[in-house]
């Protein structure tokens, strides 16, 4: 009993000691994050030494870092492999505090300032500027951390709005009133229609004013 506690005890120092060194190396690697929680997935305690490679590069696919390192087997030979560690990223990003429809225009009201788990989340928002003039592009949670994928720029042009369809022909310029089809962002086409039903397609020029496109 003596002799399986004090192998346990050497088997947990070693242990530790290398999930402390992968922590290391990783906080070194990946940076730019307020916390970075590992999981080593490999068998590696069946190793009679092990340390990181620093001349290897480190491979990330998704959420398991590939670490290089040399260990060496009871029979005293170096080999060179890559350890699989899981890892989580956490850093303060902005969180959906209620459930935002589709189309729905973003606010700061809506969303809270937290540490959360950003591993799979591609470029998270951190910053409650990127919310102006944003609607959802998309469902987003409760809870759900935001992504720039999630937002886009409202539109300036709104269906039914009231326009000013330019046409111009060399240095003139000839106007007529008409009426948004549709939403439309700067430099769209759209569809508006005349005063007499005709539909025509106009370059979105700013929020009041069209081109048409011949």
């Amino acid at each position: 009993m003596f002799n399986l506690l004090i192998n346990i005890l050497i088997l947990f120092s070693f242990n530790s000691e290398y999930e402390n060194a992968v922590y290391k190396y990783l906080c070194q690697k990946i940076n730019g994050y307020n916390k970075i929680e590992i999981k080593l997935l490999n068998d590696w305690n069946r190793f009679e030494s092990i340390k990181i490679n620093n001349e290897k590069k480190l491979e990330l696919k998704g959420n398991i870092a590939y670490v290089p390192v040399e260990y060496t087997t009871a029979n005293r030979q170096n080999t060179l492999t890559q350890l699989a560690v899981e890892i989580k990223l956490f850093d303060e990003v902005l969180v959906a505090n209620t459930n935002i429809k589709s189309g729905e225009e973003l606010s700061a009201d809506k969303f809270d300032l937290l540490i959360a788990d950003v591993t799979n989340i591609s470029r998270p928002v951190a910053d409650y500027n990127c919310l102006l003039n944003k609607r959802a592009t998309g469902f987003i949670k409760k809870d759900d951390v935001l992504s720039e994928h999630s937002i886009e720029e409202k539109p300036i042009i709104q269906p039914g709005d009231k326009l000013i369809l330019h046409s111009s022909s060399g240095s003139v310029d000839v106007t007529l009133a008409v009426v948004s089809r549709q939403e439309g962002h700067l430099n769209d086409i759209i569809r508006v229609k005349t005063l007499d039903n005709k539909l025509l397609k106009a370059r979105v020029i700013d929020k009041i004013n069209v081109l048409v496109i011949e």
